[in-house]
């Protein structure tokens, strides 16, 4: 902003500076204040008003996390013994920045367990956006939006997802019948005042960083395998020597299923939570009865210190 006083033509204008990247981004109003003094005989005018945006103080990151609010929608059917499963998926979310987002990546971290020639998470016909190259050994995909998603606005985008599960056990892979899968479903990375985060898989720790989100999953099986799952499951019978679980659960950072001949039992803890056990072959009844007793407890216990 300059000044200049008609009674000091020496001076001229002074310029006057001042730093506004904290609001870079957003739209502002710029108002103009002043006192006329009447012993100068002059008056208050604005005019010529000039702004200069080449500072030189670089804007600070905006360190809110985005995309916001994720809610996935999944549908999947499985091979008859459970390590295979098609379908397709969708991600609903927001952006919580007041920088426009103009692009999102998923992470398909089980990639981690295969190669780029052969990946076990597969994903194919993207639509609510443009799919770029796989990156960080096939675990990221960048997905262009079309229009840059403003503050506030919300877009959906979908694939279809195939997942092959390896053999071995582990949180993701099979061990004889029985198929653990977790970190399997492609979530969206989160971009903070440190940009995207696009860590490396590790297995040595925890390098799955996401937002709680909700998850509704249907997974079609043989109902020779049961599927406990994230959240609360429905049965509902499916074609011929099928069955279609339906899963939901809400504001949780992922989502993990398993599929295999169990046994199940199942028991509600004192302050009405109900609980499901599930136990491969070798593991006896009593050990499953005292697996429900201890889950019981702790699940209640775990709650109190919640609240």
């Amino acid at each position: 902003m300059a000044t200049y006083s008609n009674l000091n033509k020496a001076t001229g204008y002074v310029q006057k500076s001042f730093d506004v990247s904290a609001f870079a981004g957003q739209t502002v109003s710029l108002a103009f204040t002043g006192t006329e003094d009447s012993s100068l005989q002059t008056s208050f005018v604005l005019d010529d008003i000039a702004l200069d945006t080449s500072g030189g103080t670089t804007p600070p990151a905006d360190s809110t996390r985005t995309p916001a609010a994720p809610s996935y929608t999944v549908s999947l059917s499985s091979n008859t013994s459970g390590t295979v499963w098609t379908g397709h998926e969708s991600a609903t979310f927001t952006n919580a920045s007041s920088t426009a987002l103009s692009e999102v990546y998923l992470r398909l971290w089980d990639n981690y367990h295969g190669t780029c020639s052969a990946m076990p998470i597969a994903v194919s016909n993207v639509t609510g956006g443009t799919a770029g190259a796989l990156s960080v050994g096939c675990t990221a995909l960048r997905i262009a939006l079309p229009t840059p998603l403003a503050q506030g606005q919300s877009t959906t985008i979908g694939f279809d997802l195939g997942i092959t599960v390896p053999s071995g056990a582990d949180r993701f892979g099979y061990d004889g019948a029985f198929s653990m899968i977790g970190n399997a479903l492609p979530v969206l990375a989160i971009k903070d005042g440190s940009g995207w985060h696009l860590d490396p898989y590790t297995n040595n720790g925890e390098s799955f960083y996401s937002l709680a989100a909700d998850f509704k999953v249907t997974l079609d099986h043989p109902t020779t395998l049961l599927v406990p799952a994230t959240g609360t499951s429905v049965d509902t019978p499916g074609s011929s020597g099928r069955t279609v679980t339906t899963a939901t659960a809400s504001k949780v950072r992922d989502f993990a299923w398993a599929a295999g001949p169990f046994s199940k039992i199942s028991g509600t803890s004192a302050a009405g939570t109900p609980i499901n056990i599930y136990s491969v072959s070798g593991i006896s009844s009593s050990s499953a009865q005292s697996m429900l007793a201890t889950a019981k407890t702790a699940v209640d216990a775990h709650a109190k210190s919640r609240t």
